[in-house]
């Protein structure tokens, strides 16, 4: 089978996956020029990588580029194209050029997060819907959710975990994390990952700040309305905020020294942070809502607290600082399941299942 792997984003995650794959298939994966970067480091020698041209988002030359990046992905004669739907409109611009050809779609996301819907978008989501042989969601409830808002029959999807990203290719000892024991939040900052949640929590956590502070590290939303937060709630010695571009090294090094993840979303589908956090065998603190339980497991790979409840969380925070027994039974659970659920080789033969459920549904006319 001959796979095209085509995203605008997602660099460390396609690689993984496509290196992965390529022991099963013939591989050629496509992303933007320049995004593919360092991450090359890690791609496997069999996979074919294309570059796409890249334009600036709002520049007409991506309209007139639609059916070149048809024409690229044709090149490559694929007998499925796999796409990571991420609202992309090129993308989707594209199809009435790719016709003939199975199409497999992983949607991250089954509805946008609050403040992220966008026209854009939206067309994308129906032009996809209509298109595509095939769907990928990161577990079961994403599966039931995206049958239910937008009626795709359910019998169109498989339901594949996010696989686990890890940055220790990068590992460099020269880069020092903060100092002392923290627990992380870490990834794009964005109003559903619960920051106000968390700072109230710890206002109300019983161990002090010399004995477990809080990383945020990420870009993402203008932090000053969290710092003021901070400041108002006497909570300014219990964080430390990394608002800024962090290297795959400095990502690695904050993995490997933290304590725990901590992950109080408001709102949530899958979360890549929560599999990294997983690979690194570190214990996940997580708001139980979306498909954040699938692999936050309580009392097996971490702890689950109700969405928005600041109190739950600063116990939980409080158990993880003070118990060295349940931290290292969490971190045990963590890294079992990254090796035997999460890992690239053992959701390799689940994605090659789809990739044939889609093509056999191309070749019954389905799309």
């Amino acid at each position: 089978m001959r796979v095209a792997l085509v995203a605008h984003w997602f660099a460390e995650y396609c690689v993984w996956q496509a290196s992965a794959l390529a022991e099963h298939a013939e591989v050629s994966l496509l992303l933007p020029e320049g995004l593919l970067g360092s991450a090359s480091k890690v791609l496997s020698p069999k996979v074919r990588h294309v570059s796409i041209p890249k334009h600036p988002s709002r520049s007409l030359k991506n309209l007139l580029a639609v059916r070149d990046l048809a024409k690229l992905i044709r090149a490559e004669r694929p007998d499925v194209i796999f796409l990571h739907a991420n609202g992309h409109a090129r993308l989707m611009l594209g199809l009435p050029w790719l016709k003939g050809l199975p199409i497999v779609a992983t949607i991250h996301d089954p509805v946008p997060h609050p403040g992220e819907s966008t026209w854009v978008r939206r067309f994308a989501g129906r032009m996809l819907r209509r298109r595509a042989d095939h769907f990928i969601l990161h577990g079961e409830s994403l599966c039931d959710e995206y049958e239910r808002v937008w009626g795709v029959p359910r019998a169109r999807m498989s339901a594949i975990p996010h696989g686990v990203l890890a940055y220790r290719a990068w590992q460099d000892e020269a880069v020092k994390p903060p100092a002392g024991r923290y627990v992380l939040l870490f990834g794009r900052i964005r109003p559903y990952k619960g920051i106000p949640v968390l700072i109230e929590a710890a206002r109300r956590m019983r161990t002090p700040p010399e004995s477990l502070q809080i990383v945020i590290a990420g870009r993402g939303d203008d932090m000053a309305p969290h710092l003021d937060h901070i400041e108002r709630a006497e909570q300014r010695e219990r964080f430390v905020i990394l608002n800024e571009f962090l290297s795959e090294s400095m990502i690695d090094a904050l993995h490997r020294h933290a304590r725990a993840v901590v992950l109080p979303y408001t709102q949530a589908s899958q979360s890549g942070p929560a599999a990294t956090a997983l690979e690194y065998g570190q214990p996940v603190i997580a708001s139980e809502i979306g498909g954040l339980p699938d692999v936050v497991r309580e009392g097996e790979t971490g702890l689950l607290v109700p969405p928005g409840d600041a109190e739950a969380l600063a116990g939980a925070l409080d158990r993880i600082a003070e118990d060295d027994g349940l931290r290292e039974r969490l971190s045990a659970g963590a890294r079992r399941v990254a090796t035997d659920e999460l890992s690239w080789k053992a959701l390799a033969g689940p994605t090659m299942a789809a990739l044939k459920r889609g093509i056999e549904a191309h070749r019954r006319g389905g799309n």
